[in-house]
């Protein structure tokens, strides 16, 4: 009809355009929806308190039935050596996500999935290397410094953990505190997911104290000799069992040694999950600290969960060790002296790997320093540690 305006048409160019844009302007509204909530932390003082009084019973039950310090890193070193007990201990931490992976509801996998929306894969990636390098050098990581070695009061412990915190909540404040929202009000109850982990950890946790009250204990023969001349030298969370002097302990009882690897790794896992260790967003938001915010106000992003995580934990770590690990597996005199201990025997036999009791043994040296400050830089960049690779992930497929 004349006079009547007719819509030009478009060429195929345009209309691709236009609907790229739409495609973008929608997928960022929908990305606006999604990351809002995930970066929003949601304090869990009980779940947290609780969790940490489970991390602590599976480090000291290894520690009494093989001898061993536990320490995800020494896992790691000694399974990719061909360790066969701690290469069951990382399948333990393997199963233990797949178990909570099979008891979380979606939207909690989702949550969980969402929380590392604040970290690029580029930093992930280089928080693993500096991660892997930190503990190489440092001997150990979160497990096994901050819940053993504080336990043990170890000088060199103590001052790794130190270190830990000082430089992850410096990286976490640099590379993460215009990213995170403030924290959400606290939840001071339990969601069904963590009361049924709380549950099953009964089962590990009695299969240890199984062995433990079935095996007698394999003290060697007394030789009213002194150790003075055949001190072994001090052990850490990634010495492996060949390394250690094989000169006086009991017939290690393969099976059994094998199967407390496993159930204790299993508990460690789902108190893992329970703790909320796991969750990125909720270790940054801890290490972000409240550090003086603009106007003077402290952070609302500090979310205290891991503080409460520790508060449970370490009290709990620290009476294992001094009232049950110590009297039982060292002699009462002369703590200090070299020649005042008797070499202590695993439950099921075997050399045993952890270091002595007491501030003065082993020395805080460069290699510990620059070790702890690269972890914590790694931890700090990306809110995971060692343990992320075996719990999380099987937890997420």
């Amino acid at each position: 009809m004349e006079g009547s305006r007719t819509r030009p048409r478009r060429s195929v160019a345009e209309v691709n355009i236009m609907c790229l844009r739409k495609y973008f302007i929608r997928e960022s509204i929908k990305g606006l929806i999604i990351r809002v909530p995930a970066t929003m932390s949601t304090p869990t003082p009980l779940r947290s308190f609780l969790g940490g009084i489970g991390l602590a019973f599976p480090v000291y039950s290894l520690a009494a039935l093989n001898g061993n310090v536990f320490g995800i890193s020494g896992f790691i070193h000694r399974a990719a050596r061909g360790n066969k007990e701690a290469l069951l201990g990382a399948i333990g931490l393997v199963c233990g996500g797949l178990f909570v992976g099979f008891m979380e509801t979606q939207t909690e996998a989702r949550e969980l999935a969402h929380s590392m929306a604040v970290v690029s894969p580029p930093n992930l990636l280089f928080s693993g290397f500096l991660l892997g390098l930190g503990t190489k050098l440092s001997n150990g990581c979160t497990s096994g410094h901050m819940l053993a070695g504080i336990s043990r009061l170890s000088k060199r412990s103590v001052t790794a953990t130190a270190i830990f915190f000082i430089f992850g909540s410096l990286t976490t404040f640099a590379a993460h505190s215009s990213s995170l929202f403030a924290s959400l009000p606290p939840f001071w109850g339990l969601d069904q997911t963590s009361k049924i982990l709380i549950v099953a950890q009964a089962a590990p946790l009695a299969s240890s104290s199984l062995l433990y009250l079935c095996y007698p204990s394999t003290s060697m023969p007394a030789t009213g000799t002194s150790h003075h001349h055949n001190t072994p030298r001090e052990p850490s969370e990634t010495t492996s069992l060949e390394s250690v002097s094989k000169a006086n302990y009991g017939t290690p009882r393969t099976i059994p040694r094998l199967i407390a690897y496993f159930t204790t790794s299993l508990e460690f896992a789902l108190a893992l999950r329970v703790s909320d260790l796991t969750n990125a967003l909720k270790v940054l938001s801890f290490l972000i600290l409240p550090f003086p915010w603009p106007l003077g106000h402290p952070n609302p992003s500090f979310d205290p969960s891991l503080l409460v995580l520790a508060a449970g934990a370490i009290p709990v770590t620290l009476a294992l060790y001094q009232f049950w690990i110590k009297p039982l597996y060292y002699l009462k005199n002369d703590m200090e002296s070299p020649t005042g201990f008797e070499e202590p025997h695993p439950r099921l036999g075997g050399p045993w790997s952890v270091p002595r009791p007491g501030w003065n043994v082993g020395s805080v040296d460069n290699r510990l320093v620059l070790g702890s400050a690269l972890f914590g830089i790694g931890w700090g960049l990306a809110g995971v540690c060692r343990e992320w690779p075996f719990v999380p992930v099987p937890n997420r497929l």
